[in-house]
């Protein structure tokens, strides 16, 4: 019975210090803790360009994502490049279906929505609208 009464005095206590706009866990002076962002979204695009998950695009689309030959296959007797393409300066809705579909060589990625528009940033940083 003892235990009883101690909780619901403790909980009256902490409703009446909240209502008095009080906060049980802060002084007065303090504030609660702010997220803090170490990379910028494009900063975060460069790093997941270089390896999102296990090869990095910068493997096959080069530097600067201007695409290039990736390897030969011989078809008819013939040795053949097999390109990756450009892929910067492409509408959002191509680059976000290449990603989640794969095409060709190119595997697909599970990777989130934030993701894949901080890869895309990186590279159409004229396409993306600051706010």
């Amino acid at each position: 019975m003892l235990r009883y009464f101690l909780i619901i005095s403790i909980l009256l206590s902490l409703q009446l210090s909240a209502e008095e706009g009080k906060s049980t866990l802060l002084s007065q002076n303090d504030s609660p803790p702010q997220r803090i962002e170490f990379l910028t979204q494009r900063e975060y695009g460069k790093a997941l360009y270089s390896n999102p998950r296990g090869i990095g695009c910068i493997q096959c689309h080069g530097q600067d994502g201007n695409g290039g030959i990736i390897g030969y296959t011989k078809q008819k007797g013939k040795q053949k490049p097999i390109l990756a393409p450009k892929i910067t300066n492409i509408k959002f809705i191509r680059f976000e279906n290449a990603l989640k579909n794969g095409k060709g060589f190119m595997p697909k990625y599970n990777l989130s929505a934030s993701e894949m528009v901080a890869l895309y940033s990186y590279l159409n940083p004229n396409q993306i609208k600051s706010k």
